[in-house]
């Protein structure tokens, strides 16, 4: 996209720049972290819906604390109260997929519940998300996987920013949401996290270790 008029002779380009699905702070820490990549291009998307709290809640699993999904459904049935919500879970592959996901579903009966891929998740929506697992390490997020070599043969030259197709994705994980983002970790975490942490609008659940 970015060689486009390189490749294609005289072209327009468009901007999309308003958002009616979530706050202009999520919009605005979304967008401030996929532009880390310098090569990314940049666009100011503008949203007039107000939102009270932090529409970023990260929440690291401890000794003593627990489930860190079953902390996040809690939060979110607290701030729907009575009135049903729907929950994308969000895994950077298949297999993470909660195994009791069942019993949470039973335990939470407000919340409507729904389980994809990140890459699956794209184009829709909810009310809330939770991204699993982002975590460090080779199945972590960002992916430390490596693409097949014969892939590389056909696809656009590299950038030279750390994860930048990674970043990306972890973007639009983010801005499935309409009200909130809950991002579980554990230890080792994910460097993503650490350039979101003290940034406004992103909270922390304290969990004792």
């Amino acid at each position: 996209m970015r060689d486009f008029k390189e490749w294609f002779g005289h072209s327009e380009q468009v901007a999309l720049d308003r958002t009616f699905r979530f706050s202009q702070v999520l919009s605005d820490r979304a967008a401030d972290f996929v532009c880390r990549n310098q090569f990314q291009l940049r666009k100011t998307v503008t949203s007039e819906k107000v939102q009270e709290g932090a529409p970023i809640t990260i929440i690291t699993r401890g000794k003593k604390n627990g489930d860190p999904l079953r902390i996040a459904f809690e939060s979110i049935a607290k701030r729907r109260s009575q009135q049903r919500a729907s929950v994308q879970l969000l895994g950077r592959y298949n297999f993470n997929k909660p195994r009791d996901l069942p019993v949470l579903e039973h335990d939470f009966p407000n919340l409507n519940v729904e389980f994809r891929t990140v890459h699956r998740s794209k184009g829709l929506e909810a009310d809330f998300v939770v991204v699993l697992d982002v975590t460090a390490g080779r199945y972590g997020f960002p992916s430390e996987v490596a693409d097949d070599s014969v892939l590389s043969l056909v696809l656009a030259e590299a950038e030279t920013h750390p994860n930048a197709e990674e970043r990306r994705l972890f973007y639009v994980a983010l801005t499935r949401a309409r009200v909130g983002v809950y991002l579980l970790t554990d230890n080792p975490q994910s460097s993503f996290l650490n350039e979101l942490r003290g940034q406004p609008g992103v909270d922390e659940i304290p969990t004792p270790r």
